[in-house]
C-alpha cells in the first residue's frame, strides 16, 4: 500500500485591523495603527504608536499602554496580549522618579506628550499645585513653555506629582483600627504616592506608610483591592477595603511604588514565596516585601502631614485605660 501524500498546510491568514489609541494630546487626541491578529502584543502596539508618533524608541521606558484615558481602569503588562477589539486604549506616561526623565529633553515628541499629560491631570485636580507654583505656572504665558522641560522640571516640584490619584472609590467593608471607624459603602479617594496610600475621607486625609501593610489582595474578576494593615499602638491586622472600576489599575500602581521603595531600601524584588497564585498562574496576592513593624523616619516625615493610620491611638476601655480587644490572630475588631 503506498503512502498518502501528505497536503501542504494552508498558510494562516491574518486579518488586518485598524486601531485607535487615545493621547493627552489636544491638538492630535488620537493615533491611528495597523496591527495583525485578533489579539496584539503590548510592545507592538507601543513601537507601531512611538513610530507613529515620530517618537524615539528608548523613550517608551516613560510610557505605557492603558485601558481609558482620563480614568484608566488597567495598565497592561509588557508580554501581555490586547485583544484588537479593546475599547479606549491609551498610550500615557508612567513614571515616577524625576530623577530619571531627565533625557525626554532629548525627544521633542515625548516631552510635549509629558507636559500634555502634567497639564491635563492639574486640570482634573490629580495633581495639587501650590499658590507659589501657581504663581510661577502664570508668569509663563508663552505656549511654547507649557510643552518645555522648564515647565515640567517645575511640575516635577508638586507633592503630588510623583503619585496616582484615583478620586472614586467605596469601601466595601467596615474600616476599624484602634479609635478609627469608618462605615461601610462610604466614598473615600486614594493617592498612591512612593511613600504610601493616602485616603481621603470627608475632608480628612489618612495616611499609611507602604512599610505597614503587610499584604494587598485582589480577587481576578473583582473590582475591589483588600490592605492588610498593621496598628503599632494595638500590635494587630485590620483590613482596608477599597472598591472602584480602576482596580485593575491601582494595583498596576501598588507594584511600580514598591518597586521603587526596594530600590531604594535596596531589597529583592517579589519572590515566588511572596506570591498566592490560582490555579492557572494568576496572582491574587501579595505579601509586601518591604513589610516592617519598626517606625522610620521618612515614614514620620510624610505621616507628620496626615493622620497616621498605623498610629491612631487606642480607644479607650470602660476603665479608662487605652485598649482595644483583639482576637487570637491579632486582628482588629470589625
Amino acid at each position: 500500500m503506498g503512502m498518502k501524500e501528505s497536503r501542504p498546510k494552508e498558510p494562516v491568514i491574518e486579518l488586518e485591523s485598524d486601531i485607535t489609541i487615545f493621547t493627552f494630546d489636544d491638538k492630535n487626541p488620537e493615533v491611528k495603527i495597523t496591527v495583525r491578529g485578533e489579539t496584539v502584543a503590548v510592545e507592538t502596539i507601543l513601537k507601531k504608536v512611538a513610530y507613529a508618533l515620530d517618537m524615539q524608541q528608548k523613550s517608551l521606558r516613560y510610557f505605557g499602554l492603558f485601558q481609558g484615558l482620563h480614568t484608566p481602569i488597567r495598565k497592561y503588562l509588557a508580554g501581555s496580549q490586547v485583544p484588537v477589539n479593546t475599547p479606549g486604549l491609551s498610550f500615557q506616561k508612567w513614571s515616577f522618579d524625576p530623577q530619571e526623565e531627565g533625557d525626554l529633553v532629548k525627544d521633542g515628541v515625548a516631552l510635549y506628550l509629558a507636559c500634555s499629560q502634567v497639564r491635563a491631570e492639574i486640570e482634573q485636580g490629580k495633581l495639587i499645585l501650590t499658590s507659589t507654583q501657581e504663581e510661577v505656572l502664570q508668569e509663563h504665558d508663552n505656549p511654547d513653555f507649557l510643552v518645555s522641560m522648564p515647565y515640567l522640571e517645575e511640575c516635577q516640584k508638586m507633592d503630588s506629582y510623583s503619585s496616582v490619584t484615583i478620586q472614586l472609590c467605596e469601601l466595601t467593608d467596615d474600616f476599624s483600627i484602634a479609635s478609627l471607624m469608618i462605615p461601610a459603602g462610604s466614598g473615600i479617594g486614594v493617592t498612591l504616592s512612593q511613600r504610601g496610600l493616602i485616603m481621603k475621607y470627608e475632608g480628612n486625609q489618612y495616611f499609611c506608610s507602604w512599610r505597614k501593610i503587610k499584604s494587598w489582595t485582589k480577587p481576578e474578576r473583582d473590582l475591589f483591592i483588600t490592605f492588610e494593615i498593621y496598628s503599632i499602638p494595638t500590635n494587630s491586622y485590620c483590613f482596608l477595603q477599597v472598591e472602584t472600576p480602576q482596580a485593575p489599575y491601582l494595583l498596576s500602581a501598588i507594584i511600580e511604588m514598591i518597586k521603587i521603595l526596594q530600590r531604594e531600601i535596596k531589597t529583592e524584588s517579589f519572590k515566588t514565596s511572596d506570591l498566592i497564585v490560582d490555579h492557572d498562574g494568576t496572582v491574587l496576592a501579595w505579601n509586601n516585601a518591604v513589610f516592617s513593624k519598626t517606625r522610620y523616619s521618612a515614614e514620620e516625615e510624610q505621616a507628620s502631614l496626615y493622620t497616621d493610620i498605623s498610629m491612631i491611638p487606642q480607644m479607650p476601655d470602660a476603665s479608662g485605660d487605652g485598649k482595644i480587644a483583639a482576637d487570637t490572630n491579632g486582628n482588629c475588631p470589625a
